[in-house]
């Protein structure tokens, strides 16, 4: 009697193929904040390492491992936790299962901003006192800013950097002020809240003397 058995080996030489989906490589894009970086690879691809290079390649720090691969490969990288730059990659290791690998880096820059606005209310001055129709200027701003006062709904200033603002519609005693507005890559930043006094009401003036009617000789 024979007790041979027949057993399938799958030979495999052939490295996986990789390549970064997220962010995207074509363009240089602004990033922030939490993004899911990713990549797609080959079917028997068992895991995909990531990493980022925050200075165009020169050397690589680790982003972490996805084993699953369930929704794509992905990772998440809370760009708050580096510093801003224009210089950034991301590059993805593969391996499959017969733990063959290859790398995929991104072909261009990508550039992490997550810097607000530094924006600053130049006139009026804390503690002035206002009346009339006031400019209010300021400086910073980037894009569409806004004037908050008293903190309700902020108010479109048409300008970048004055507004101005008919104090004649308050009522009088002190009011604050502030202005936000966002840049390029949606960071949103506010400046010193300013308190000023307005103050549309005339002085009364009386005359004691002479009295009203007295003959004067």
């Amino acid at each position: 009697l024979s007790n041979d058995t027949e057993t399938n080996i799958l030979v495999d030489n052939a490295a996986p193929t990789v390549s970064i989906v997220n962010p995207p490589a074509a363009t240089n894009t602004t990033q922030r904040g939490s993004i899911v970086v990713s990549a797609s690879a080959s079917s028997d691809v068992q895991r995909v390492f990531f990493e980022y290079s925050p200075n165009n390649g020169t050397y690589w720090i680790a982003l972490g491992t996805d084993f699953a691969g369930t929704d794509g490969w992905n990772i998440t990288f809370d760009t708050r936790s580096v510093a801003d730059g224009y210089s950034y990659k991301i590059r993805a290791n593969a391996t499959d299962r017969a733990s063959l690998s290859s790398f995929a880096a991104m072909a261009g820059n990508f550039t992490i901003d997550n810097t607000p606005p530094v924006l600053n209310i130049t006139v009026p001055r804390p503690g002035s006192v206002v009346n009339g129709t006031i400019n209010v200027t300021f400086s910073g701003c980037e894009s569409s800013p806004m004037i908050s006062i008293d903190g309700g709904l902020p108010i479109a200033t048409g300008s970048l950097q004055n507004y101005s603002w008919n104090t004649t519609a308050e009522f009088d005693g002190v009011h604050i002020l502030q202005i936000n507005d966002s840049d390029a890559a949606g960071n949103n930043g506010f400046s010193q809240i300013v308190a000023v006094k307005v103050d549309n009401t005339p002085g009364v003036v009386l005359i004691v003397a002479p009295r009203d009617g007295a003959i004067l000789g």
